[in-house]
């Protein structure tokens, strides 16, 4: 299984801006509401303003929190689905993760590369005996999984909360209907 561990950052950990602050909140209200169906949120900031920081830090957050949450589902799932459009956008993200871990994290937090030319499936990810994960992936691999086995997708519903992020190109490019699919997933958007 393609992990990887969680390596304390020398960086020292700038504080997040007031509208980064505002985002994690409604993110957070979010994760924290009791509505497990239709959860949608859009964040929409400049290029390189940190909305995968934010994201980050706010879903540690929450997981050092014990997954507060209204819904039974949310607070009992085990996995978070990040969600990415690119190879380039998931190592990005895990990197992100992984600095704002190593300073605010206070769990143990195991995390699943599941992108590129990586030889995994999504149900042997599912089956690990672990308190809590982090698989990084991107939006071909995973529908393109779900596409093959009907029960990943059903494992899925009941297993975690995903976060997908858009880089700056996917808004001027026209998504293909099998990428609608979304909605199957009864899942959170950022």
């Amino acid at each position: 299984v393609q992990t990887c561990a969680l390596p304390i950052s020398m960086r020292e950990l700038l504080p997040l801006h007031d509208f980064q602050v505002f985002a994690g909140q409604r993110i957070r209200d979010l994760l924290e509401s009791d509505d497990d169906v239709g959860k949608r949120l859009l964040i929409s900031v400049p290029t390189g303003a940190g909305k995968t920081r934010l994201v980050a830090e706010s879903i540690i957050e929450w997981l050092n929190d014990g997954k507060r949450s209204n819904s039974q589902k949310t607070h009992e799932s085990k996995y978070v689905l990040w969600i990415t459009q690119s190879d380039e956008l998931c190592e990005q993200a895990i990197s992100q993760f992984q600095e704002v871990y190593s300073k605010i994290g206070n769990s143990e937090l195991t995390v699943f590369r599941f992108f590129g030319k990586i030889n995994l499936k999504l149900a042997t990810i599912l089956s690990k005996d672990i308190e809590q994960g982090l698989i990084v992936c991107t939006i071909n691999k995973i529908f393109r999984e779900i596409e093959m086995e009907t029960s990943v997708s059903e494992s899925i519903e009941e297993s975690y909360f995903d976060v997908l992020e858009k880089d700056e190109e996917i808004h001027k490019k026209k998504i293909p209907e099998k990428d609608r699919k979304s909605t199957r997933l009864n899942s959170s958007h950022v």
